[in-house]
């Protein structure tokens, strides 16, 4: 019986709804400012790009090839529907719309991507993932009252702040798929022949087509590329069980912090970056968000009462 109601308890018990209210805001604003810079170059998803629309699901790999295209709208309409994706990304970023604004979400996300997936990048897979599961978590019924700013109210008080069943499987099947991805992304690298021998990474940082620093100077550090080739593997590996330690999860996410900030800069992978540090929000104490929204509260009016006087 006790291993039934750990169980029933791990899946549908309510959860506290701060670290995914962030993830999405966080991943929200992410995929709106990407779009906003593809406005320039809307004419890949359109009748005059080298590929037509009927022909988009055969550059699918064909075990990724859905049943039917989600691009269900016709290339004339395309700077208009990318127009309503922005805004409804915006909405959706601060709790207006719910679900059914969510679901919309994802599915314009999933037409775009197969409307060319040939200019399509990591993060847009990434984020298509992700999504899945936060459009079906609720919103805290904070974000959804704007007046909170003005009136200084917690964002993080736990009134209103309770899951559902719905949203309460969604979060924990997010941190199970982003422990997957980790891993499997680990197991796949001890495949290759670099890794073991510790020089994968000098073929990223000696190519500048890669990186935008040259970083040719590790060469004259012998234990650098070893290093942090074995390092990454460590951490990705091992990630999905330091999650389940709360003596090293911190230390885990600040290392996967450092280590997505790092591609971001070096290789200027900022939306991948930024999409897979926002799932990280859902591994973090909704206490520890608590506090620190506290200290970020007083300081500002400490500021603010500052600047008054």
């Amino acid at each position: 019986m006790k291993f039934v109601n750990r169980w029933q308890n791990f899946w549908f018990a309510p959860m506290d709804l701060a670290g995914a209210a962030l993830a999405r805001m966080a991943l929200g604003l992410t995929l709106f400012f990407t779009y906003l810079g593809r406005f320039e170059n809307l004419n890949l998803l359109t009748s005059e790009a080298l590929l037509p629309r009927g022909q988009a699901m055969l550059l699918l790999p064909e075990n990724m090839r859905p049943l039917w295209l989600w691009t269900f709208w016709p290339d004339s309409w395309a700077l208009a529907v990318h127009s309503v994706f922005c805004l409804a990304l915006l909405l959706w970023v601060f709790g207006i719309g719910g679900r059914v604004l969510g679901i919309l979400v994802w599915v314009l996300h999933m037409g775009f991507i197969q409307r060319n997936y040939a200019i399509v990048f990591g993060a847009d897979v990434m984020a298509a993932v992700f999504l899945f599961y936060l459009v079906l978590i609720q919103t805290p019924a904070q974000i959804k009252n704007m007046a909170m700013f003005r009136q200084g109210k917690d964002f993080f008080s736990e009134d209103h702040s309770r899951s559902d069943i719905l949203s309460s499987v969604m979060i924990r099947l997010l941190q199970i798929q982003m422990g997957i991805i980790y891993a499997y992304t680990g197991f796949e690298k001890l495949k290759g022949t670099t890794w073991w021998d510790g020089t994968a990474l000098w073929s990223i940082f000696a190519n500048p087509q890669m990186v935008w620093l040259d970083m040719t100077f590790v060469r004259n550090f012998a234990w650098v590329l070893p290093v942090m080739a074995f390092s990454t593997i460590v951490f990705e590996i091992y990630f999905p069980a330091a999650m389940l330690s709360s003596k090293l999860k911190n230390y885990w996410l600040a290392a996967g912090l450092t280590f997505h900030l790092g591609i971001a800069f070096l290789m200027s992978l900022w939306s991948f970056s930024f999409v897979m540090l926002a799932i990280y929000f859902v591994y973090i104490d909704p206490l520890d968000l608590r506090r620190f929204s506290l200290k970020i509260r007083q300081k500002l009016r400490r500021t603010a009462k500052n600047q008054t006087f």
